[in-house]
């Protein structure tokens, strides 16, 4: 048997293209693959490349499988980054053979939480955490999820760790809100009054205070603060909007009245603020005031043309005003939009929308598969009850998760370009594995890492014996 040969020279290596693969929300760490003597993935491509020239397979073993560790890593995350979630996931469990590494397995656990994998974000984040307690970047991710699972008694030591280990900044809303869902009103008192103290007492900080007291379910408390921003400052960030939202969360029906000034009110301080022009439209329509629903729901989709809500409250009203051609186009589009997005409340209805509108103009078949569907994803979200929605009302994305910064098209580019670039090299190192594997007499490792080389570049040799032609 032949020593593995070298399938790529230090030249292609060098002619990578630089990228940064940006940081998720939710944690995914920062990379730079650069042409630097001090990158990791560059040094251990490099002796490993040595090594095997020197005839020491051992360290030329080592380096290579250090090198896939950190390249399944970065090609992981650029997956990810990219959209392609599928093979995001099916990369970082590969990445994981190679290495324990603490900073593969927080990304493998924030990709599983922007996926909605909770449960095995969960089992990610928990490893980490019981093999280092004070990695505080694991501790509020798993908080996160916790908060995410709505196993409330469970986040809170993780806040409150991370708080303890200087993370305030972090987390404070997420502690804050926390405590309200366990009905510890006096600790989230403490707490905001303790932000604004650390943040500043400023108008946008209490309008911030008072979010949380509004999504923590404590209208009150929310409308009290808001109330007294107002007092000092009429035209302080989104106060008249959150106002809006605090008098329908204590009594929606009821808050019709009051609710209505507060969002025009914003509208008069910031005429393209898409939340409360959405609001009116919203409750115009639950009041069934239909002329006043579509002028203020058309309002909204020409400030916010992607929001699948307001295509969702335009395709009921059309259904309800018996205009199933608009509607149907309207809920089809809606529908249509969504690609592999998970599902949720809205999509249900969307669904069941659309079929109560098809069965109107008698297509009773096509409308008995749109309600058969519907009803199919709100079992699924049943089973999911952290992904269905607790009311109409909008709720921030308090725990981070799915939020995330898009790459743009140049990004998309440039982190697809990365990742084929990145495919040679990886084939190059299980294919050179696999030689050594094979030159130890190990044929069935090198069969198994034959495939893994072909699998990443398919012009590898794939004959009888590692490491030569056919």
């Amino acid at each position: 048997m032949r020593v593995p040969r070298q399938i790529l020279s230090t030249a292609r290596l060098q002619g990578l293209i630089p990228l940064v693969i940006l940081i998720l929300a939710s944690g995914l760490t920062l990379y730079v693959c650069a042409q630097t003597a001090q990158d990791a993935l560059w040094q251990h491509y490099k002796d490993a490349q040595a090594s095997l020239r020197a005839g020491d397979q051992q360290r030329a073993s080592k380096e290579y499988t250090a090198f896939l560790g950190e390249a399944l890593h970065r090609v992981a995350n650029a997956k990810a980054q990219s959209g392609n979630m599928d093979g995001a996931a099916q990369t970082f469990e590969e990445t994981l053979a190679f290495t324990l590494d603490t900073a593969v397995r927080l990304d493998y656990a924030s990709f599983l939480f922007d996926a909605s994998h909770l449960q095995e974000a969960e089992s990610e984040a928990q490893k980490v955490v019981d093999a280092e307690p004070k990695n505080i970047r694991a501790r509020v991710l798993l908080g996160r999820i916790f908060f995410e699972l709505k196993d409330y008694s469970a986040a809170k030591p993780q806040f409150e760790a991370a708080v303890a280990q200087g993370e305030f900044t972090t987390v404070w809303r997420l502690l804050s809100l926390t405590y309200l869902r366990l009905q510890e009103l006096p600790s989230a008192r403490s707490l905001l009054q303790a932000a604004l103290s650390h943040l500043g007492d400023t108008p946008a900080n209490r309008v911030a205070v008072a979010t949380v007291y509004y999504h923590g379910d404590f209208p009150d408390e929310a409308i009290a603060e808001l109330r007294k921003v107002i007092a000092q400052n009429n035209a302080a960030p989104d106060a008249h909007y959150y106002l809006g939202l605090a008098y329908l969360a204590r009594n929606e029906e009821a808050g019709y009245a009051k609710a209505i000034p507060e969002f025009r009110a914003q509208l008069k301080l910031q005429p393209k603020d898409f939340p409360s022009q959405y609001m009116l439209g919203y409750i115009a329509l639950k009041q069934r005031n239909f002329a006043d629903a579509e002028s203020e729901l058309k309002l909204a989709a020409k400030l916010n043309r992607a929001d699948t809500g307001t295509q969702l409250l335009l395709g009921q009203l059309y259904s309800e005003t018996h205009r199933e051609q608009l509607a149907e186009a309207t809920l089809r589009g809606l529908i249509a939009s969504w690609n592999d997005s998970p599902p949720d409340a809205t999509l249900v209805r969307a669904h069941y929308i659309l079929g109560r509108a098809l069965q109107e103009t008698a297509q009773l078949e096509e409308g008995a598969k749109e309600i058969q569907e519907s009803q199919r994803l709100r079992r699924g979200l049943r089973q999911n009850a952290t992904s269905e929605p607790t009311g109409d009302r909008p709720m921030g994305e308090f725990s981070g998760r799915n939020a995330k910064r898009h790459l743009s098209e140049r990004e998309q580019v440039q982190a697809r370009a990365f990742i084929k670039q990145m495919g040679p090299l990886i084939g190059e190192a299980y294919f050179n594995l696999g030689g050594i594997a094979a030159h130890n007499g190990d044929d069935s490792a090198a069969a198994q890492l034959r495939q893994k080389a072909a699998a990443w570049d398919p012009s590898l040799p794939q004959g009888q014996k590692q490491g030569q032609k056919q």
